[in-house]
């Protein structure tokens, strides 16, 4: 629409009939001062026929009652003009600076801005375990609970949204682990025994199964004990397990010819506390006897006899085994039990000169070429771990040695004359006797959790009650590859009892994956949102008159908070009205409603009054005199989204309830909109209008919910599917919290609006912080650092990540532009631009890719979002 200039032609740069597109009242134009000069410089042309009886009026002066006229006049006009623009720009959506004009303008076209919403969040609940407490406490909803205020902060109170019935046996649930059997390899380190294993000590040899035919043997260097502690997950009281840990040294691998016979269990720890030899070991030199004592037990029968006759370790023995004189009687030597036959092994040089190690086989193996010819080097000792199939005490009288003995039978040692068996080397050979067994002890799988698979259920240890369908679950432990600690909530399904078991099925599949240890859920979680019921918890507004229609009564507090609920945008008022003890329902319209469908709306605070809401109801109120009553919550606002681990105090004891606490933050809680967000939101509203057909109808629709403080729709196709993804960001432009209502929320409201059968999809993001070097030429009549604290905090605002968009692409001209317009800036050049999105910065293209949402094959990808922060902005000086 053309406007005409309504000033005729008074030098305000128009002329009568032209077309103008100056606002109403401009300020420029229309101030006193401007209004002043025009006035006065028209006085002496101001015409009456043809005369012009002001000419002669040349004076300026203001003290002249003429002039003093004309600028009072020109100061109404001033004030005209202001009030005049004023009311243009609060009738113009994209100018006004007024909110409540602002919130007038949207009513037109049906938009009611979003109010301050509350934060949610799931509390953990713990019952009372001391002995005499009872074991079973009813929380019920509106019960208060707070934060822990930090310095100048004050504590942030949060109230049950449910009632539920917490159980002791629910305080903290163990899933159920798979037991993970030692592996034991020829280069093990330690060893962990069931018990104190007291028959274990420092310098003993020990013998553990790597397979049936193999066996690691070593010796003790240290027995640690460690004292018990709490059973983390126990009973009061409970401790850990006595074990004990063996330090090991001198590891090898040693084999069991007869391993059938041996027959350890694979977790048994075989001690061989017992150093024993054969008998005759220790004999005299035979040499040193006397030459009668050498022709008659001399292995030749003469007096030159060089080695005692029959001096083997066995006389029976074969390749399989045989009998062994021990040096003396042993008396924990037992059949069945193991012993351990070694003698020192050496490198024999070959009658060609090749050196050669025996093989353990007794064959001869490769060659050894690291052994100079001539050299008798000790290589590691000739071993073999037996069964000692039976045993007796016996007096034994050869040698020139008489003593008590302990005669054993083993099977799986070459005692034969073959060369490289036990019977020729009486005194090399040392036996390692068992004098006891120790187990050891089973751990328990490190896995991640849930397995792939079988993603929305968990295993967890005993058959429990109290497990409902809709009971919320909180797990926490640390995630799976990442390391660090982690929470979510799941809600429950279905339980499905096991032996010694309860397996938990969720109603929808778990977002994270935890390490098996340490992974505990509490069964005993009730949803919270911010706000605090008012004091008295019921408020009489007034009393109902059938005389009246619509009637409207104002609460006695407020904010009146609003929280999460099944709709449109996903929030109402935490409001219960009442009329003579019946409760209505709360409505956004009373178009077409009439008292009998008792119904009412509520209506925002109205401007400059107490900040209280009203309630208005539908047609007329039944029965005269019937109190209308109301029972609200105050409170919401960005100041609830508090971080996990903040809510610690029970406002309101209740007997059994020991604790409480939040493993997650509380999030989606929102001041009231803004100006700028009326602006965008109000016009979106229109093209959704609570229906959603076009990718843009569901992105403005997702952008207007609850919680929700940025989103993009992208329509992607899954082989023959076309699915709509929706990708957001909650209001403090972060990933939704894994477990978070908001997804599951939002998609039911979305399915509701749109047309039956689209398939939808709702994602976060991965957040992507950039670092960028610069390379800076500055003002030398500037302080360096300063030009540099301009530029981070120029960039950090704008690339923050309220101010980057989905999948937006990084370019480098982007940066320099907003850098440039830093004072004290010469020249600029972007060095590097790197973050963890795949791809990295092309010089060549000067841009830095971001990824959008895709599906790669069967699995899909979540889009980026690039951003700054003032410590990942890097400078270097500028070289020509």
């Amino acid at each position: 629409m053309t406007e005409r200039c309504a000033c005729g032609d008074m030098g305000c740069g128009c002329s009568e009939g032209a077309a103008t597109s100056m606002p109403v009242g401009d300020p420029t134009v229309f101030r006193h001062g401007a209004i002043r000069e025009r006035m006065e410089d028209r006085i002496g042309r101001v015409r009456i026929g043809t005369a012009a009886p002001l000419a002669p009026l040349t004076t300026r002066d203001p003290a002249d009652p003429a002039i003093a006229l004309i600028d009072a006049f020109a100061v109404g006009l001033s004030n005209l003009a202001w009030n005049a623009n004023r009311l243009w720009q609060d009738g113009c959506l994209r100018l006004t600076t007024d909110r409540d004009a602002l919130v007038a303008l949207a009513g037109l076209v049906g938009y009611t801005p979003r109010p301050a919403i509350s934060a949610v969040t799931t509390l953990a609940l713990t019952v009372d375990e001391t002995e005499g407490a009872p074991d079973r406490v009813t929380v019920p909803r509106g019960l208060k609970f707070a934060t822990v205020p930090g310095q100048d902060e004050m504590p942030v109170t949060f109230e049950a949204d449910e009632d539920v019935l917490a159980l002791r046996s629910l305080n903290t649930l163990w899933p159920v682990r798979t037991p993970e059997m030692p592996v034991v390899t020829a280069e093990t380190e330690t060893l962990v025994l069931a018990g104190t294993a007291s028959g274990v000590r420092a310098g003993d040899i020990v013998a553990a199964q790597i397979t049936p035919s193999n066996w690691l043997v070593a010796s003790v260097t240290e027995v640690e004990r460690p004292a018990p502690t709490p059973l983390d997950g126990g009973a009061p009281g409970e401790m850990t397990p006595a074990v004990a840990i063996l330090t090991l040294g001198n590891q090898r691998r040693v084999i069991a010819e007869d391993a059938a016979g041996i027959g350890a269990d694979p977790l048994t720890v075989v001690v061989l506390g017992e150093k024993a030899t054969g008998f005759g070991a220790s004999a005299p030199d035979i040499a040193l006897m006397s030459d009668e004592v050498r022709k008659a037990k001399g292995d030749t029968g003469e007096k030159d006899a060089t080695e005692w006759k029959n001096f083997v370790l066995s006389r029976d023995g074969a390749a399989t085994g045989g009998s062994v004189d021990l040096n003396a009687a042993y008396a924990k030597v037992r059949a069945e039990g193991l012993a351990l036959f070694s003698y020192p092994n050496k490198v024999r040089i070959a009658q060609d000169g090749t050196p050669y190690l025996p093989g353990t086989d007794g064959r001869r193996p490769e060659a050894n070429p690291d052994v100079p010819e001539g050299y008798d080097v000790h290589a590691p000792r000739h071993e073999r771990l037996t069964r000692i199939a039976s045993t007796r005490e016996r007096a034994r009288s050869d040698f020139a040695m008489a003593s008590e003995v302990t005669e054993i039978a083993v099977e799986g040692v070459d005692l034969s004359t073959a060369e490289f068996s036990f019977r020729d080397r009486l005194r090399d050979t040392t036996i390692r006797l068992e004098t006891g067994r120790e187990a050891m002890v089973v751990g328990l799988k490190d896995e991640g959790l849930p397995r792939d698979g079988a993603r929305d259920r968990i295993e967890v240890q005993g058959v429990l009650e109290g497990l409902s369908p809709g009971r919320r679950i909180i797990l926490e432990g640390t995630l799976f590859g990442a390391g660090s600690h982690g929470a979510e909530v799941a809600v429950l399904a279905r339980v499905e009892p096991g032996p010694g078991m309860t397996t938990l099925v969720f109603t929808a599949p778990l977002a994270n994956t935890f390490h098996a240890a340490g992974l505990r859920l509490r069964g005993n979680c009730v949803s919270a949102s911010q706000g605090e019921t008012t004091i008295p918890a019921t408020e009489t507004l007034g009393t109902a008159n059938p005389a009246r229609t619509l009637q409207r009564f104002a609460l006695g507090t407020g904010p009146l908070a609003h929280v999460p609920a099944p709709g449109a945008r996903g929030y109402a008022p935490a409001l219960d009205i009442r009329v003579g003890g019946r409760l209505f329902d709360e409505s956004d319209t009373l178009l077409g409603k009439t008292g009998a469908d008792r119904t009412y709306r509520v209506h925002p605070p109205k401007p400059g009054g107490r900040g209280t809401s009203e309630v208005q109801f539908a047609g007329r109120l039944p029965g005269g005199g019937q109190a209308v009553t109301a029972a609200y919550r105050t409170g919401g606002g960005i100041a609830g989204n508090v971080d996990a681990g903040r809510i610690e105090t029970i406002m309101t004891p209740v007997l059994g309830l020991k604790s409480a606490t939040n493993p997650i933050p509380a999030t989606g809680g929102s001041d009231r909109e803004g100006i700028e967000d009326i602006r965008v939101a109000a016009p979106a509203s229109v093209r959704a209008l609570d229906r959603v057909v076009s990718r843009g109808d569901y992105e403005a629709f997702a952008g207007d919910y609850r919680g929700v403080g940025k989103a993009m729709a992208t329509v992607l196709r899954d082989g023959m599917r076309e699915v709509m993804v929706i990708t957001i960001a909650t209001t403090e432009i972060a990933p939704p919290v894994p477990g978070s209502a908001l997804p599951t929320d939002l998609g039911a409201a979305l399915r509701a609006a749109g047309p039956p059968g689209r398939a939808i999809r709702i994602e976060g993001f991965d957040a992507l912080e950039v670092s960028v070097t610069l390379a800076l030429a500055h003002d030398p009549a500037l302080d360096r650092e300063t030009v540099e604290a301009a530029i981070r905090a120029k960039l950090a605002q704008a690339f923050s990540p309220a101010a980057r968009a989905f999948g937006a692409a990084l370019h480098a001209s982007e940066v320099l532009a907003a850098a440039q317009a830093v004072e004290g800036v010469v020249a600029l050049r972007v060095v590097t631009l790197t973050s963890a999105a795949p791809g990295g910065f092309s010089p060549a293209q000067a841009r830095l890719p971001c990824p959008v949402p895709r599906f790669e094959g069967r699995s899909f990808r979540r889009g980026g979002l690039l951003y700054f922060t003032a410590d990942t902005i890097t400078f270097e000086e500028m070289v020509p």
